[in-house]
C-alpha cells in the first residue's frame, strides 16, 4: 500500500454533495480509459499479470450479494424514473435491461476474442481527487481506492 498526501500536489476531493460538471466527468472518463488501456496492454503482453485479480463476484448462476445489489439497484432506479416526469425518456432503455445477465456477460474470462481489462471497482466521488487551475477549473484527476476486478469489455 502506498500513501501520499495528495493535497501537497494540489489535488483535493470534490464536494460529494455537488454533481460533477462536464469537465470533471471528462477528466474521470479519460483517466479510467487510460487505466483500462494500460491494463489491456499489460494483459496482452503478459496474461499471467492478471492472475491475482478475481474475475468477478458475479460468477456462476447463483444469486450472490453483488447480483442481489445490482437487481435491487436497478429496481429502485426504475421506480425513480417512473415517478420522475423529467426522466421518462430513459425508461424504454432500462425497463427491459437484464442487469444480472449483463453483469455475468461482462465478468467472464472465457471470451478470448474480447478486450480484457482491469476495472477500478470502487469508482465514486470519494475516490476521485481533482487538481484545479488558478481560475478554479479542474485540470486533472486522480483515482484512488482501487478495488480491482478483471473484466471483459464488449
Amino acid at each position: 500500500m502506498v500513501l501520499e498526501d495528495l493535497t501537497s500536489l494540489n489535488f483535493e476531493l470534490a464536494n460529494r454533495r455537488e454533481r460533477f460538471n462536464l469537465n470533471r466527468a471528462k477528466l474521470v472518463m479519460e483517466k479510467i480509459a487510460t487505466f483500462h488501456a494500460a491494463s489491456a496492454v499489460l494483459y496482452k503482453n503478459d496474461p499471467s499479470s492478471m492472475d491475482l485479480y478475481k474475475p468477478s463476484a458475479v460468477d456462476g448462476d447463483e444469486m450472490t450479494p453483488l447480483t442481489f445489489f445490482f437487481t435491487v439497484s436497478m429496481q429502485e432506479t426504475l421506480e425513480t424514473i417512473r415517478n420522475s416526469p423529467d426522466l421518462q425518456q430513459w425508461l424504454p432503455l432500462l425497463e427491459n435491461y437484464d442487469i444480472v445477465g449483463e453483469e455475468k456477460k461482462v465478468f467472464t474470462r472465457n471470451d478470448t476474442d474480447r478486450l480484457h481489462v482491469l476495472n477500478h471497482g470502487d469508482l465514486w466521488i470519494n475516490n476521485i481527487f481533482f487538481k484545479s487551475n488558478d481560475k478554479g477549473e479542474s485540470v486533472d484527476s486522480l483515482l484512488v481506492g482501487f478495488a480491482c476486478i478483471f473484466i471483459v469489455l464488449n
